[in-house]
C-alpha cells in the first residue's frame, strides 16, 4: 500500500552501505516468542543482501533501546549473545538501551558487563558515514543536558568532515523527539533532543518506544531533519485517528479490525533495512519480524541535508487522495441473532492507507453507537476481508450502518452502507438472553461461536468427534491444543459486575500442572482452572484480587456439568446441577489483558496456555449470573 509521497528508485541507485536499524525487542530471562522474531530477522536480512545484484554486505546492525524487558544480567546476557552469535564477520553490531531496561537496579553496569561497551553512548563510523547512538538517563525518561552537550558535540565533529552538509548523519535513541514521527506527539515523544537535531538538516534519526507501526505514512517525517519511527519487535500499538481519548495505546487483537486497550497481538513486528549510494541518497525498506514480508513501498531520499527539498512534510495530509471501497463491495452477514451480529466487509481499495473504520449504527433514524475498527494493513499479508461484531441490540429491531474509512490524516472515504433487522429474541429472563459466546464444535476439527459466527482460531492441533450420547460434535483436547475465541474483548464491559461460565466436561487424564478447560485469566478474568491440589476451581478476579470456589475434581472419564457464577456479591460454583460453594465476593470484575477465551486452556496475552488434557461438550458464557434453578435446567439437558 502506498504510504506517501514517495519518490521511487529509477535503477540508478547502487548500494555502498547497508545498515538495519530496529527497536523494542524486550527479551526477557527465558526464551520465548520475542526469541523467535529475533532470529528470523537475522535470517531475513543477510538472505535479502545476498540476493541484492550490487551489494551483497550488511555493514551494521542497531537496536535502538528497550533491549530486553528488564535490565537484568541474565536478560542482558541472551541479547548481546544473540547479536554477536548471528551477526556475520564484517557487520558492525551497537545497541544502546531504552527506558523498560531501567526497571531493574545497575541497569548500566548489567548493560557494560553484557555487551563489553565502555560506554553506554556511541559513535562509530562505517564507510565513511557517522553513526551516534545516544542512551537516555533519569531512570531511563529523559535526555539529560549532559546527554545533550555529548550529541551536540558529536554531531559537530560528524559534521565538520563535510563541508556540503548533505552526507547524512544517522542518530539513534530510543524515545521519539516529540511532534516529528507517528506516535511521537504525546506520552511517548521528548522535547529534550530537538534543539540539537534542528541545527542538523542531515540527520537522519531513528527512534521508538511507542511501538506504534512503520506502515503508517506518518512514520518517516522531515522538518528540520529527517525522522524515521522503527516500531517494534514485541509487538504492534498505535492510534485510532477521529477517536477522542485514543492517540495511543490502542493494541490490535486480531486480523480482523478488533483492537483493546489491553494487549494485543504479539506475532507484529517490524524493522528497516537502510542503503545509502555513492550520491549520499538513502534508501529505506522496511520488514515484517515474523513473515519477512516487505510492508512499505521503498522510500528513497536525495534531498538529505536540503530542508527546501523535503516531501515527507506534514504537508502530505493535504495532498492526500480520499480513501474509497471498491464500487462493487458489499457487506456479507456472518450471524445476525436477537441481540448481537457480526458482518464481514472489504478494506478499502485504492492506494491511501486506510488507519480505521468508523462504524456509525442507527436506529430509525437516531444514532444507536458507533464503533471502530482497524484497517490492519499493519499485518502481513493483511486480510482482504475485516468483521463488525454488533452487541447490546434490540429484538426484531431494524438497524442502518456506514462504514467510512478514515485515513491516517482524518481524510475521511465515502461511506459503504447497508441495513439489518435482528431476529426474535428469548425471553427476558431466560438464561438464552444473556448468552454472549457459546462454543460449537464442527466436524473437520473446526469450531465456531454460534452467537457471533466467529470461526474460533485454533492453537495446535484440537479435534472433534462426533458423541453418539450428546447427538453432536465434541472439542477433543489433548493437553496441547486448544480452540481461541478472539472477540471476547468486545463482552468485557458486560462482563464486568455479572457473569456465568457454564461447561459439560470430562477430564481424560490426571494433570501434572494446572490445567484450565475452560478460561480467560491473564493478569485478571475468569475461569474454570483444575489444579494440582485435587479440586476444580472457579476463579474470578474482582476489586484487584483473585477469588476461587472449587470441588473435588470429578474422575478421570466422567463427564460433568460445571457453572459458575459472579453476581457482584458472591462468587458460587454448581456441580451438576447442585450449587456446592459459594463465597462473599464484591467489586468490579477485573478485565483480562488478553485478547483471547480460550477452550481446552486458559489464555496468555495473545494464545493458549496452562492446557488441559480434557474433552468438551458445552462452553458458554453468559453476560449475568444465572439462578440455581436456570443452572438446573441447564444440567437437566446432559442427563440421560
Amino acid at each position: 500500500e502506498d504510504t506517501g509521497d514517495t519518490t521511487q528508485d529509477d535503477g540508478t541507485f547502487k548500494p555502498v552501505l547497508r545498515f538495519v536499524a530496529l527497536s523494542d525487542v524486550h527479551l526477557t530471562d527465558t526464551p520465548d516468542y520475542r526469541d523467535v522474531k529475533f532470529g528470523k530477522m537475522f535470517q531475513n536480512v543477510y538472505a535479502y543482501a545476498d540476493a541484492h545484484e550490487n551489494y551483497q554486505k550488511v555493514d551494521g546492525i542497531f537496536v535502538v533501546g528497550d533491549l530486553v524487558h528488564y535490565g537484568t544480567t541474565a536478560s542482558f546476557t541472551r541479547f548481546f549473545k544473540t547479536l554477536t552469535d548471528n551477526a556475520r564477520e564484517g557487520t558492525v553490531t551497537c545497541a544502546t538501551l531504552g527506558n523498560h531496561e531501567f526497571q531493574t537496579e545497575n541497569t548500566v553496569a548489567n548493560y557494560l558487563a553484557a555487551s563489553g561497551y565502555t560506554s553506554d553512548d556511541h559513535h562509530l563510523v562505517i564507510g565513511g558515514y557517522h553513526f551516534i547512538l545516544v542512551s537516555p538517563d533519569g531512570n531511563g525518561r529523559s535526555f539529560s543536558t549532559t546527554k545533550q552537550n555529548w550529541l551536540a558535540a558529536e554531531l559537530q565533529k560528524a559534521a565538520a568532515e563535510d563541508e556540503t552538509g548533505k552526507k547524512p548523519i544517522f542518530v539513534f535513541q530510543h524515545q521519539h523527539v516529540k511532534g516529528t514521527v507517528y506516535g511521537s506527539a504525546k506520552t511517548w515523544g521528548l522535547e529534550d533532543l530537538k534543539s540539537v537535531l534542528s541545527r542538523y538538516p542531515q540527520v537522519v534519526d531513528f527512534s521508538g518506544h511507542s511501538h506504534f507501526p512503520i506502515n503508517d505514512p506518518r512514520s518517516v517525517w522531515q522538518g528540520t531533519f529527517t525522522a524515521f519511527n522503527t516500531a517494534s519487535f514485541k509487538g504492534l500499538e498505535m492510534d485510532l485517528v477521529g477517536k477522542a481519548g485514543a492517540e495511543e495505546g490502542i493494541c490490535p487483537a486480531d486480523a480482523e479490525g478488533g483492537w483493546n486497550t489491553t494487549g494485543g497481538r504479539s506475532d507484529g513486528g517490524q524493522y528497516y533495512v537502510v542503503e545509502v549510494d555513492a550520491q549520499n541518497r538513502i534508501q529505506v525498506r522496511a520488514f515484517d519480524a515474523t513473515t519477512g514480508l516487505e510492508v512499505i513501498t521503498p522510500i528513497l531520499i536525495g534531498s538529505v541535508g536540503d530542508p527546501a527539498a523535503f516531501t515527507y512534510t506534514n504537508a502530505r495530509a493535504a495532498g492526500e487522495t480520499a480513501p474509497a471501497f471498491a464500487e462493487d463491495a458489499t457487506v456479507t452477514p456472518i450471524a445476525v441473532n436477537a441481540t448481537n451480529a457480526n458482518f464481514r466487509f472489504p478494506r478499502t481499495a485504492n492506494g491511501t492507507y486506510v488507519q480505521n473504520y468508523r462504524c456509525e449504527i442507527s436506529r430509525s433514524g437516531v444514532h444507536f453507537s458507533t464503533i471502530y475498527r482497524l484497517d490492519c494493513g499493519f499485518l502481513f499479508p493483511a486480510p482482504e476481508t475485516l468483521t463488525l461484531p454488533l452487541t447490546g441490540l434490540e429484538p426484531e429491531t431494524e438497524y442502518s450502518v456506514r462504514i467510512v474509512p478514515v485515513s491516517s490524516w482524518g481524510n475521511e472515504g465515502e461511506a459503504l452502507t447497508f441495513n439489518f433487522t435482528t431476529a426474535a429474541g428469548a425471553a427476558p429472563d431466560s438464561p438464552a438472553s444473556s448468552l454472549i459466546f457459546s462454543a460449537v464444535f464442527g466436524q473437520n476439527n473446526t469450531a465456531s461461536d454460534a452467537v457471533s459466527g466467529a470461526t474460533l482460531r485454533t492453537c495446535g492441533t484440537p479435534k472433534t468427534q462426533y458423541d453418539a450420547a450428546q447427538q453432536k460434535y465434541i472439542g477433543v483436547f489433548d493437553g496441547r491444543s486448544s480452540f481461541e475465541f478472539t472477540g471476547i474483548a468486545d463482552h468485557f464491559e458486560a462482563l464486568s459486575d455479572s457473569l456465568t461460565f457454564e461447561m459439560f466436561v470430562r477430564m481424560d487424564a490426571t494433570p501434572s500442572s494446572n490445567a484450565d478447560p475452560f478460561s480467560c485469566q491473564q493478569g485478571g478474568g475468569y475461569g474454570f482452572e483444575r489444579q494440582t491440589d485435587g479440586k476444580l476451581y472457579f476463579i474470578v478476579k474482582a476489586g484487584g484480587s483473585w477469588y476461587k470456589v472449587g470441588v473435588t475434581a470429578p474422575e478421570t472419564g466422567t463427564w460433568v456439568h460445571v457453572v459458575g457464577t459472579y453476581d457482584g456479591q458472591s462468587l458460587s460454583l454448581y456441580f451438576n446441577g447442585l450449587q456446592v460453594n459459594t463465597m462473599a465476593v464484591t467489586g468490579t470484575v477485573n478485565a483480562p489483558a488478553t485478547t483471547v477465551l480460550v477452550v481446552g486452556a486458559d489464555a496468555t496475552s495473545n494464545s493458549s496456555g496452562a492446557f488441559a488434557t480434557c474433552s468438551i461438550g458445552c462452553a458458554n458464557v453468559y453476560s449475568r449470573a444465572l439462578t440455581a434453578s436456570q443452572i438446573a435446567g441447564l444440567y437437566a439437558a446432559y442427563t440421560h
